[in-house]
């Protein structure tokens, strides 16, 4: 057995040249939330669906970032944490940056059993990325009607003053 790594690897009956794809492809298979399927991830991401998240990684290939407009600000401030494959599949270090189709079913999967915020963004930041991710977390358990119902209002009442 040798130590040297192969020149081609089948990860999910895919070959694969490339030593930095196969790198998205490893942190992509492991970063998979458990609620949802690779194959379903990708094929939001590789697709031309995701207009964005093919621009993205158009310019993370290219890396001529300057051409980005206004719309991909959120992306530019993490360029260098940015990494995509040749099918368009985009990691930021270790996780997996979420096609706008599918980020509310990751949002309501990591509010499943209503934990709050802090817990929720946590779930969400083991595997997952999107722009505004934690304001649309907080957004979500803000809103819910279960977790508005059980949590004690957190606000002070100020006592009634004598004048």
């Amino acid at each position: 057995m040798s130590r040297h790594a192969l020149s081609l690897v089948h990860i999910n009956q895919l070959s694969i040249n490339n030593p930095a794809d196969e790198y998205v492809y490893y942190v992509a298979e492991n970063a998979v939330p458990k609620s949802m399927t690779f194959e379903e991830i990708k094929a939001e991401t590789v697709t031309v669906k995701d207009k964005a998240l093919h621009k993205v990684a158009e310019l993370v290939r290219s890396g001529q970032w300057h051409t980005a407009d206004e719309t991909l600000k959120p992306f530019i401030n993490v360029k260098d944490e940015l990494t995509a494959d040749d099918s368009n599949l985009i990691l930021r270090s270790n996780r997996i940056v979420m096609p706008d189709a599918l980020q509310s079913k990751i949002l309501t999967v990591a509010h499943e059993g209503h934990q709050g915020i802090v817990r929720t963004k946590a779930l969400l930041r083991e595997k997952v990325w999107f722009p505004n991710i934690d304001s649309k977390a907080e957004s979500m358990v803000k809103n819910c009607l279960a977790c508005q119902a059980t949590t004690p209002e957190s606000r002070s009442h100020v006592p009634i003053q004598n004048c």
